[in-house]
């Protein structure tokens, strides 16, 4: 399109937001990220650190609003001051969730489905954590594509309406159905579990502490406390609950978010015990 200068926006911790400068520096790009300060956190680095200090060390121009911002105001002096000073911006909505950017998770879908058929495995599961929509309604219409296994599951850390959250993934699915070329999903391809947000988007909770803590210290992977910690915190509990018995297989697919954690330090604070084997 020409543009110069890429445009996004998300919460002060926003994964995304990290991810774009990150591509927009690659690509040589200048990037400005507008962050509104949604989530009522107050851990002394929520503010300071995580992504936002990546942001930064990415040489991202960071713009932080109050909650209560009008984002359409906000986006149109962003926009305007850009192409006052010459440059032509390129918006990018929150998390990536257009129908182009949900192509990039049609393709994972694809990967996976081809990875599951070449080791001789069916009747799959592939559940993640749902927010803003792409990367449910990317694996939703690339299961359209290829008509077959695995089932997709989501587990929803974004929003307190689940039923409203699953209708607009579905029609973000059907917008990313539409440009590969095949039908529109039926809605029930949407399965949204919406029992593990906690009180509100970016707020800890005890199974996500337990979650990280557990795949941390018995596989040496770092889950995030926003998405992935709440995701995986959703699987254990549909494991216990007997949801995947009859499954030859089940995925869980970490979406990254490591960074954050940094930004939650006060969730996992250091144990007496382990103060005592460091000291010895």
């Amino acid at each position: 399109s020409g543009c110069d200068t890429v445009v996004t926006t998300g919460a002060v911790q926003s994964n995304h937001a990290r991810q774009t400068a990150a591509a927009a520096a690659a690509a040589g790009l200048r990037c400005v990220l507008v962050l509104f300060d949604t989530v009522p956190y107050k851990g002394r680095n929520y503010r300071s650190s995580g992504n936002l200090l990546l942001d930064r060390v990415l040489g991202a121009e960071v713009r932080i609003e109050p909650a209560d911002s009008d984002a359409v105001e906000v986006f149109g002096k962003v926009m305007g001051e850009i192409e006052a000073g010459g440059g032509k911006p390129y918006f990018v909505p929150v998390g990536g969730s257009s129908a182009t950017g949900s192509l990039g998770y049609a393709r994972a879908y694809l990967e996976v489905a081809d990875q599951l058929e070449d080791a001789g495995l069916a009747n799959a599961v592939l559940l993640h954590a749902s927010s803003s929509g792409g990367t449910q309604a990317g694996l939703v219409a690339g299961a359209q594509l290829r008509g077959s296994d695995p089932d997709i599951v989501g587990i929803n850390v974004y929003r307190a309406d689940n039923d409203e959250m699953a209708k607009s993934i579905h029609t973000l699915a059907c917008k990313t159905a539409d440009l590969l070329g095949v039908s529109a999903p039926a809605l029930d391809a949407v399965v949204l579990d919406g029992g593990h947000l906690g009180d509100r988007y970016g707020m800890p909770t005890e199974p996500m502490r337990k979650a990280v803590e557990l795949v941390a210290q018995t596989e040496g992977v770092l889950l995030d406390p926003v998405y992935t910690g709440k995701g995986m915190a959703g699987f254990i509990a549909q494991v216990i609950a007997g949801l995947y018995a009859d499954k030859q297989c089940v995925i869980f697919l970490h979406t990254g978010g490591m960074p954050g954690l940094f930004a939650y330090e006060e969730e996992f604070p250091v144990k007496k015990e382990s103060q005592s084997r460091t000291a010895t």
